[in-house]
């Protein structure tokens, strides 16, 4: 083969693989969209059937299990994605790997039950925590079948089986409320999703695991697993410790305040979730297939963090502004003291979504002893100040708006130097980088100023409704939200057209590629 072919064959392999990732971001904007609609209307109706301490309590609980869980998945799911190569033997292995960890998981979590009640000062948590326990084994039973659908590309199949899951169990949360289940209807909501996501990989990605045997590259495959496995738990840790010490600190007595968070918290990172969590299917698998051409690989990096800028900078600006009309349209007047937390949340949306998927971007190089390194750094400046801030304002009734604004700061200022790092480690310009973020993040903040003007100004009356009436409340938040996009389009405008133009190019690819043969 000549220079030339070698030269054509690359550009033609780069070519579809931009092909591919477009398709994949069209499909993940799409089906962010249809979740954020499932997820509203169901919050919309669990907020008025169960109680803020039932929230509280299971706010406080979850992470505990995240946590275990996150400690003992050993990033297996990524190994699987990152390889260049994934033989039958070695998806084989990857899955019972993940099986025994997720029993191993379930039996930790279950035997530490008695030391959440304990520190929580509430059995109930404990109960809570033992119930939960089996949704990490049902979970790991589907991790390698996931991790194959997303090292095909089939972006369609994972946001179907995404929304199917999450339509699936919101339906079995709200039946079970409306029944008078209480929390045990949250508790159903976790194993629906998990149970129904974990069906449908196994009916889509079309793979069966072979018996155990052991695997002559075991050790390969958990030593770069457990650095990104290192790397998530460290992340996780960085932002939950703020719930974790919450509970913890104010036990029984602050299950209202712990409620207000863990919600408020929850809904922030909602958006986030729902765009990174595709994305960081589409950007490990395409980083990956990138990285031996240093300028497809900083082209396609560039791409993902101008979609994300476009999509959550409006976001995070937006719910800053809007925050005590959601949570009072969403839950009611129980819960409007929770948008005065979510206000001072929404600026973590800023650089969240960088944070999550920049971790995807240094696995696809390999280098995820580095991204361990730096979620080391990350997690231990967060919980040091976690606790600073909750042991010096326990006793202040504002207690958990404080730790909101400060986790939002915080956030924002390990950022900076951690995505400097990231980019001199993946041997992208910085200057590149701000170059793909700027006119986004000013547009944004311009419409925040048109919006706080034109809500003060012409509208002012609009601040005395929230707790009145619920229609003025729609039409006070109708009206923001209209005036935002109005002035974001207007602002962002060569963003927006880009955006738009990536989305819906029509590209004939003939299907994502199938799992690799070898491996079926």
């Amino acid at each position: 083969m000549t220079a030339h072919d070698r030269e054509s064959e690359a550009e033609a392999r780069g070519t579809r693989l931009k092909q591919l990732v477009r398709r994949g971001a069209r499909i993940a904007l799409a089906a962010q969209v249809a979740s954020q609609l499932i997820s509203l209307l169901v919050l919309a109706t669990l907020y008025r059937r169960l109680s803020l301490e039932d929230y509280g309590l299971f706010g406080v609980v979850v992470p505990v299990l995240m946590l275990v869980r996150n400690l003992t998945t050993l990033g297996l799911g990524a190994t699987a994605v990152q390889r260049e190569e994934m033989s039958a033997e070695t998806s084989t292995s990857l899955f019972w790997w993940n099986v025994w960890i997720g029993a191993a998981t379930m039996v930790l979590t279950a035997c530490a039950a008695p030391l959440v009640a304990w520190a929580y000062g509430d059995a109930s948590a404990g109960w809570i925590t033992f119930y939960l326990a089996g949704a990490s084994f049902l979970a790991s039973l589907g991790t390698q079948h996931q991790a194959l659908l997303e090292r095909a590309m089939n972006w369609k199949a994972l946001a179907l089986v995404r929304l199917a899951a999450q339509a699936g169990a919101g339906f079995a949360a709200v039946q079970l409320a409306l029944r008078g289940a209480g929390i045990w209807s949250l508790v159903a909501q976790q194993y629906v999703e998990v149970g129904v996501t974990t069906a449908l990989c196994w009916w889509t990605a079309g793979w069966r695991p072979g018996t155990p045997r052991r695997h002559p590259d075991a050790r390969q495959l958990l030593g770069f697993g457990s650095h990104f496995a290192g790397a998530g738990l460290m992340f996780f840790l960085a932002g939950n410790v703020d719930k974790l010490l919450l509970g913890a600190l104010l036990k029984a007595d602050g299950r209202v305040a712990a409620g207000y968070y863990t919600q408020a918290f929850n809904f922030m990172m909602r958006p986030v979730y729902l765009l990174t969590a595709p994305l960081n299917s589409l950007m490990l698998p395409a980083l990956a297939r990138a990285r031996a051409d240093a300028v497809a690989f900083r082209e396609v990096y560039l791409g993902f963090q101008r979609l994300i800028s476009t999509a959550m900078f409006p976001v995070a600006v937006g719910l800053c502004v809007t925050a005590p009309d959601v949570m009072l349209l969403l839950g009611g007047r129980n819960w409007h003291g929770a948008g005065e937390v979510l206000r001072a949340l929404a600026p973590t949306i800023l650089v969240q979504g960088f944070i999550n998927t920049t971790s995807s971007a240094l696995a696809a190089v390999g280098r995820a002893d580095r991204l361990f390194a730096a979620s080391v750094a990350f997690a231990t400046t967060m919980s040091l100040l976690s606790f600073a801030i909750l042991s010096w304002f326990r006793d202040d009734p504002d207690t958990v708006t404080i730790l909101a604004g400060w986790y939002a700061a915080a956030s924002i200022g390990l950022f900076i130097p951690y995505q400097v790092w990231s980019l001199r480690t993946l041997n992208v310009p910085i200057q590149a980088w701000v170059s793909a973020i700027l006119r986004p993040l000013l547009a944004s903040l311009l419409m925040g100023v048109c919006v706080v003007a034109a809500h003060l100004g012409a509208y002012g009356w609009t601040w005395q409704t929230r707790q009145v009436a619920p229609l003025d409340t729609i039409f006070s938040l109708a009206l923001q939200i209209a005036i935002g996009v109005v002035c974001y389009v207007v602002l962002a405008w060569p963003d927006c057209c880009w955006l738009w133009t990536q989305l819906r190019r029509d590209v004939s690819l003939g299907g994502p590629p199938a799992v690799d043969s070898e491996s079926r």
